[in-house]
């Protein structure tokens, strides 16, 4: 099945509900498109009367001394995912961290639940420093 969700403004929450689904055994979604979705922190709001910084971009919590940091939810989707084959990713506000942790969630010794379905993946058009690639 294909899935396309691109420029829809994406929350953290509703990002969250999109991984659970993708790790459902029944879940029929093979191609999936999240281009232009970056993942915001509220619900996006659109229009000329809207304030400026009103839709500001999801930063994860501070993580305490010694505490392991989360995966990104970019990686979290990748590794959860049962039968994904194709994710375009376009110009979705990824940034280094979120490639060391999509890269680390696709070895086959990173301990996680390797997706082995994977077959294309696109990340073009994102934020990566030449260090992170």
């Amino acid at each position: 099945m294909y899935f396309r969700l691109s420029n829809n403004g994406l929350t953290h929450s509703q990002f969250d509900t999109l991984i659970t689904h993708l790790a459902d055994d029944h879940c029929p979604i093979a191609n999936l498109f999240l281009d232009w979705n970056p993942i915001y922190t509220d619900d996006f709001k659109a229009g000329d009367s809207v304030p400026f910084g009103s839709n500001a971009f999801y930063q994860p919590p501070a993580v305490a001394e010694g505490e392991t940091e989360p995966l990104s939810q970019f990686a979290r989707l990748i590794s959860e995912s049962k039968k994904l084959q194709v994710l375009f990713l376009r110009a979705s506000g990824l940034k280094d961290k979120d490639l060391r942790d999509i890269c680390y969630v696709l070895k086959p010794d990173s301990g996680h639940a390797m997706n082995k379905s994977l077959k294309v993946l696109d990340l073009s058009y994102n934020d990566f420093s030449g260090e992170a690639v």
